[in-house]
């Protein structure tokens, strides 16, 4: 075989490794997703909040639920939501149960658009805050969502998982 010969068949198999990777890249996500609970609403709620001081998470009602994340509830089964009446605190915690998978995106969007929109509220004269919120947590299943932030962000979150 000559050397530019060897060269074009070494050339064409990266290529087709790159593009197998790359298929692979796109696909896998598709078919791997997080599996779905049975487990009733209430039940992941208590187990998700267990040991946690809920001090800064006191429940709140529906409508703060479309007032700060401009969600319709009526796309949700079941809603949680925890968050502080103080407005220097990132404190919050959200839990919401669902049917349609359209819901989960509207879920991500939403919180993403109130995360991003907290840190730059927090930006300049509450770095702690700011900080916070660059930590907050969204975990998302096929008919559950969790969205936290706070101090104690990585506990509920394990909770939430144990839960379900």
């Amino acid at each position: 075989m000559a050397k530019s010969e060897r060269q074009q068949t070494i050339f064409n198999v990266g290529i087709m490794v790159i593009c197998v990777v790359a298929f692979l890249n796109v696909l896998v996500p598709v078919f791997i997703k997080k599996p779905k609970s049975d487990t009733p609403f209430d039940q992941v709620t208590e187990k998700t909040l267990e040991g946690i001081d809920m001090t800064n998470y006191p429940s709140q009602d529906i409508q703060s639920v479309r007032r700060f994340f401009q969600l319709d509830p009526q796309h949700f089964d079941q809603i949680g939501f925890y968050r502080t009446n103080d407005a220097m605190s990132a404190d919050e915690l959200l839990i919401v149960q669902f049917s349609d998978p359209k819901s989960a995106d509207q879920f991500k969007n939403s919180v993403e658009k109130r995360i991003q929109d907290q840190i730059d509220v927090y930006s300049g004269y509450a770095p702690e805050q700011e900080d916070t919120m660059k930590k907050a947590i969204i975990d998302i299943y096929q008919n559950y969502a969790l969205y936290v932030s706070g101090p104690q962000a990585d506990r509920i979150e394990q909770n939430f998982i144990n839960a379900l």
